[in-house]
């Protein structure tokens, strides 16, 4: 659902237009059909507007493609790891938790992570650049070979 953007055309269609965006993101947030109101749409507001699909893909691949790459060879499942980490808050014995694992084996993985994308998870950069990596993920949905 879209903010109330007062009254004439321009209001309307501004107000249409977020409330598209609130149906289409929200069902990528909750890879299910529901009314989102576009207030709750966070990030995915911003990244919607990435019109550039060349820049889109090439930040992509500069943060989380290696991890989906390696995923397609490998089952250490990098992208799940390093999505329940920040949905958790980057707690350690949350994640491992959610993920059956030892809390050292969590570690390795997020090494791993560190040394395939050469971002830190220790610096605030690095956990953005890799946290926004995977918000775009979600956009590309299907549209990315490695999904």
């Amino acid at each position: 659902i879209g903010r109330n953007h007062g009254a004439g055309m321009s209001g309307l269609r501004e107000s249409f237009r977020e409330a598209q965006q609130s149906i289409l993101l929200g069902s990528v947030m909750h890879k299910q059909r529901t009314v989102i109101h576009y207030n709750d749409l966070g990030i995915y507001r911003l990244l919607a507007q990435c019109k550039d699909t060349a820049e889109r893909n090439s930040f992509f691949e500069e943060t989380v493609g290696k991890l989906f790459a390696h995923d397609q060879s490998s089952d250490l499942q990098l992208v799940k790891t390093l999505r329940l980490y920040f949905q958790h808050d980057e707690k350690l014995t949350e994640t491992s938790a959610a993920l059956f694992l030892h809390v050292n084996t969590l570690k390795y993985r997020l090494r791993r992570i560190e040394k395939l994308t050469g971002y830190s998870l220790q610096k605030s950069e690095g956990k953005m650049m890799l946290h926004i990596g995977l918000k775009l993920a979600d956009l590309m949905g299907d549209d990315y070979r490695y999904r």
